[in-house]
């Protein structure tokens, strides 16, 4: 019996350990996330403005694109960095024939998330 309880503490004790380690690992990850993304929306920003400066969209083209790449920027830092739950344009109602990667990725919404248990049609 005092095997068993000694085998329980040590157990409690190393995950009390291990706890605020994983969670540190965790906080600099979505820290790089961030970065990225914020990255990433710069980049979209500038080649918006390189379109209207080729005349390839106009003005105000150009400004509802950042104002979309905000949108997302703050909208992904909301919920943790994590995918979307939605295919593309599942969440502004978008037009298309095709599922989006929600559907094809079994509601998932990222490509990049383990595969479910079950077989894809």
């Amino acid at each position: 019996m005092k095997k068993w309880l000694a085998l329980g503490l040590t157990v409690v004790a190393l995950a009390l350990v291990a706890l605020p380690v994983l969670a540190q690992d965790n906080e600099s990850q979505l820290a790089e996330l961030e970065d990225l993304y914020n990255q990433l929306t710069t980049i979209k920003k500038q080649i918006a403005d390189v379109r209207v400066e080729m005349g390839q969209i106009t003005p105000e083209q150009g400004t509802a694109i950042k104002e979309r790449a905000d949108e997302h920027y703050n909208w992904v830092k909301e919920n943790n960095f994590q995918c979307p739950g939605y295919g593309l344009g599942g969440l502004r109602g978008g037009q298309g024939r095709g599922p989006g990667n929600g559907a094809r990725f079994q509601g998932m919404g990222c490509p990049f998330a383990p595969p479910s248990s079950s077989t894809q049609e």
